[in-house]
């Protein structure tokens, strides 16, 4: 292994388990600076890297330089998340099992495949459905999205009672992410 390949391991594993987010301790919310996101996640051993960027001409472009907005493994079925208002986020990588020693391998949408995007709204939370992931190797994975509105407005309000806005559905906007999948793995 080449020195710039195992630096990058190092790096990445330290990264990861330190922010390693299973979910977000609130969802408050004083003004429309913030606002919230939930997405449900199917099979429950999913773990997903849900990162900001932006969308210039339908492509996607991560800011690998800021925090990431999730890290780890679904808990309880459901991905909750707080940004600011406007900030565009993507899922750049999933995984079924746990990060390291799974068996499905780390699945990114990178060189031209699409990633599945959205935009938080300030002061209220978004609920973009529940995707079901199915892995497949050579690493491969397909989605479908269903919508439960409902189930989301529930778990909100069982786990994350200080907040008392609106939950809202939103769809995700798929678009490119031409960056070199070297940077994934």
């Amino acid at each position: 292994m080449n020195a710039l390949r195992l630096l990058t391991l190092i790096l990445a594993t330290a990264t990861i388990g330190a922010c390693a987010t299973p979910s977000t301790s609130n969802l408050e919310m004083d003004d429309d600076k913030f606002g919230g996101y939930i997405i449900g996640v199917r099979p429950d051993d999913v773990g997903l890297n849900i990162f900001p960027g932006t969308a210039e001409d339908g492509e996607f472009k991560s800011s690998f330089w800021g925090l990431e907005s999730f890290s780890g493994n679904v808990a309880d079925g459901y991905v909750v998340g707080r940004e600011k208002d406007s900030a565009r986020l993507a899922i750049i990588r999933m995984w079924q099992g746990p990060l390291f020693g799974n068996t499905s391998g780390v699945f990114a949408p990178c060189e031209g495949r699409e990633a599945m995007t959205f935009e938080i709204e300030g002061g209220r939370v978004i609920y973009l459905g529940d995707v079901t992931f199915k892995f497949a190797l050579p690493i491969t994975v397909t989605s479908s999205v269903d919508h439960d509105l409902e189930a989301a407005e529930e778990f909100i309000r069982a786990n994350y009672p200080e907040y008392s806005g609106e939950v809202v559905q939103r769809s995700f906007e798929m678009l490119r992410n031409e960056e070199s999948c070297t940077v994934y793995y």
